[in-house]
């Protein structure tokens, strides 16, 4: 694509119609160091400061009826997200119809502009903007982030604006607009959320409408469909300084063995402020208690809860008690936000490893990032013991899955007949750090702790010898190992981890708001 690149001008896009009109034929783009004019949605103008990415890209002609000229500014929406998550790894969130979104931080935006002569449109207009060095203020306290906040490493708008004029036309012409709405919901604002009109109230989402129209649910149980950008909606986590922005986030993690459900006091707690537990031999009328707990306070529409599930039979049991007690449930997709899953297909990886790997990329400092030589071990000790290696810049390298403590010790017993059944209350940390055990009991106690604590160990020491032997690699100059479920008190000591069991429920959180902007 041919790149005209300019010091100063008034607007990317005014420039570029200029051109259009002087005849110069589409593909082209235009890209400046910074505008004096620069133009947002409704008219609005757009900050250009120096360091931040302004370009406009003009294409040719689409044949589109104009019933779906909706789905075109959606189309190009989709194809920034997938280009930026291949030359950043992060996957942004797409806010209907032309924000680009980190965390509900606001990085970017689209604004697509044509002519219509009949049925007939004529070149189309993408005018992109990213905040690549630094994040302006918004009015009505909306958070903003740049690309260098969230990655700890210089991303620069030359950088981006090259993969933009290698990859933009190739993948707009891969991306058939049959298919615009499910590649949409891939980096859309999860289902369920609650988004604000200043008049109108709360309404919850639902999703797009086949021609690209955002699909509410209002609290008087009517359906709204929007169709034009002037639509005054905000995704309540978008505000800072609202009443909204403080509203809590209800999150469950549906586990082998249990439900685990939390309340973050808003989308930008960093711990739970309430955690309930529910185990599958109680009834279903205390896990409606342990709802009514999380959830005291019903408010005009039913408060969305985000659901992580490996669980697929209880899934249902929880739908049911939600709804009974005035609250939505919402299945969440597995969506990477940081995670990068070049080295483990993604459909193999639990929600709840992924999880567990998302909260601890949320806790890594721009530095950290930058620096790459961090590397997490995420121990998840439950029904089953699962080991995850991964960097802090995201490059998730691959994993153990393990018999849990309680399922080895009951698989001993089932095989071996002289072998005694070890129920869950007699498993207690070994005394100091023996092995050895002195009777058939304690053999059997320490040698499923031995096993997963010499896993682990194992594991931690390959990642640094393999490190120093492998140019290519990042050094390893640390190994973060943090341990959580149910066993985590008794395994850590062992290792020297840090221990948190609301792991997964905080990158549940995480993978439904799209990730944790450290700017907010």
């Amino acid at each position: 694509m041919d790149v005209l690149h300019l010091s100063e001008i008034d607007s990317t896009s005014t420039y570029a119609a200029e051109l259009l009109a002087q005849g110069k034929a589409a593909p082209f783009m235009v890209h400046a160091d910074s505008q004096t004019t620069g133009r947002g949605r409704r008219g609005n103008r757009w900050d250009s400061a120096k360091g931040n990415l302004f370009v406009t890209i003009a294409l040719p002609p689409e044949s589109v009826p104009p019933a779906l000229a909706g789905l075109l500014p959606l189309k190009a929406g989709v194809v920034v997200a997938q280009i930026l998550r291949q030359l950043t790894g992060l996957r942004l969130t797409l806010k209907w119809p032309n924000d680009l979104l980190f965390g509900g931080c606001k990085l970017g935006g689209l604004l697509l502009e044509s002519s219509l002569s009949g049925q007939q449109f004529g070149d189309l207009l993408i005018g992109i903007g990213l905040n690549c060095a630094s994040a302006p203020k918004l009015e009505g306290a909306y958070a903003t982030t740049c690309l260098h906040e969230l990655l700890g490493r210089q991303v620069t708008a030359v950088d981006v604006a090259q993969q933009l004029a290698e990859l933009f036309v190739p993948a707009w012409k891969r991306l058939a607009l049959t298919d615009v709405v499910a590649a949409h919901a891939q980096f859309a604002i999860a289902p369920g959320h609650l988004l604000q009109h200043d008049q109108a109230g709360l309404a919850t989402l639902v999703g797009l409408t086949g021609d690209g129209g955002l699909r509410l649910n209002q609290a008087n149980g009517a359906e709204l469909v929007l169709t034009s950008a002037d639509h005054g909606w905000r995704w309540i986590h978008q505000r800072q300084n609202s009443a909204a922005a403080k509203a809590p986030l209800l999150v469950a993690d549906i586990g082998n063995s249990a439900i685990k459900l939390a309340r973050f006091a808003s989308a930008a707690a960093a711990a739970p402020e309430a955690v309930e537990v529910w185990s599958y031999v109680e009834s279903e009328v205390q896990l409606e208690a342990a709802l009514r707990r999380l959830a005291p306070h019903p408010g005009p529409l039913p408060l969305p809860l985000f659901v992580a599930s490996v669980r697929p039979a209880a899934t249902a049991q929880l739908n049911a008690a939600a709804t009974a007690v005035g609250l939505q449930p919402h299945l969440l997709a597995k969506r990477p936000v940081r995670c990068s899953n070049a080295a483990y297909p993604l459909s193999e990886l639990g929600f709840d490893r992924l999880a567990g790997i998302e909260a601890w990329l949320a806790t890594m400092t721009p530095n950290q990032r930058a620096g790459g030589a961090a590397i997490g071990l995420i121990v998840q000790a439950g029904t089953a013991t699962t080991i995850d290696a991964v960097r802090a810049s995201g490059e998730h390298l691959g994993g153990l899955i393990l018999p849990g403590l309680t399922l080895a010790l009951r698989s001993l017993h089932e095989a071996a007949a002289l072998l005694p059944l070890i129920g869950p209350d007699e498993v207690k940390l070994p005394p100091g750090q023996a092995v050895l055990g002195h009777d058939t009991r304690t053999a059997m106690l320490h040698a499923v702790v031995a096993m997963t604590v010499g896993a682990v160990e194992q594991v931690a020491s390959q990642l640094t010898t393999s490190s120093a032997h492998h140019r290519t690699s990042a050094p390893v100059r640390e190994i973060d190992m943090i341990v959580s479920g149910g066993w985590a008190h008794l395994l850590a000591p062992h290792l020297k981890a840090k221990v948190d069991v609301d792991l997964v429920l905080k990158g549940t959180k995480v993978i439904a708001m799209g990730g944790v902007s450290h700017s907010r």
